[in-house]
């Protein structure tokens, strides 16, 4: 997905923490998603996934 920067208004200190944010996103939640996909439920819910 396209990075988004419609933002022109953002403060410097906000627009840090957009990049950060879209960043952590790209690096840890995506990868993480993508490896829950791969699961069964019963999987996803079990004590120590």
């Amino acid at each position: 997905m396209p990075y988004n920067d419609d933002f022109t208004d953002l403060t410097p200190d906000q627009a840090l923490l957009k990049r950060e944010a879209h960043r952590f996103a790209e690096e840890v939640m995506r990868p993480t998603a993508a490896s829950l996909d791969d699961l069964r439920p019963e999987e996803v819910i079990s004590g120590g996934s």
